[in-house]
């Protein structure tokens, strides 16, 4: 992927890939042990290990584009007359699967993911559902991100601060699921 890259669309090599294992878990949890593998969930594993691949040899690629497309997905949701498409489609099938990378990436490659955290948490809100957030609280829906001290959940407010390292703070509030990004002056 290292060689190839500047010459392909990465976001449509990340979203086949999603595509083909969005459906993962149902096609892989199904197969018994030992049995050869149906041709859908040898598909599906095999883009899963090529998703990790990709992003462990490549995070921040993996991690602005996965961004972006959520970027996309949000505006296209807020737009009501735009037609959904097969990336938005997929984008919020694979909300497990991306969920699994980011993960792979936190423990992992923890300071890639530092210098990109809030497009990582961008990610991991579009991907959690809020009210799931809101009643248990970040640090049980997904533990992975609160071992950066960058990251706090306040939970009588249902907001998340995330700190970056261009000294911007971003605030997520979860009831409303809107992002508020404050900027860091000198002086």
């Amino acid at each position: 992927f290292t060689v190839w890259e500047p010459y392909m669309d990465v976001s449509a090599v990340l979203m086949g890939l999603l595509e083909l294992c969005a459906d993962a878990e149902k096609q892989l949890s199904s197969i018994k042990m030992g049995l050869p593998l149906s041709p859908a969930a040898d598909s599906a594993r095999s883009a899963r290990h090529a998703l990790s691949l990709i992003a462990t040899a490549r995070p921040p690629a993996f991690i602005t584009t996965i961004a972006k497309e959520v970027h996309r997905h949000t505006a296209l949701q807020a737009n009501t007359q735009s037609q959904q498409n097969i990336h938005t489609t997929t984008l919020a099938r694979a909300k497990g699967e991306i969920l699994r990378v980011i993960e792979i990436l936190i423990e992992k490659m923890p300071a890639d993911v530092v210098d990109l955290l809030v497009e990582v948490m961008d990610i991991i809100m579009y991907c959690l559902e809020g009210s799931l957030v809101k009643k248990k609280g970040l640090q049980e829906c997904f533990p992975a991100i609160c071992r950066f001290y960058m990251v706090s959940y306040y939970e009588r407010s249902h907001r998340i601060a995330v700190g970056s390292r261009h000294g911007s703070v971003a605030l997520y509030d979860i009831r409303t699921g809107k992002c508020q990004t404050i900027h860091g002056h000198k002086g």
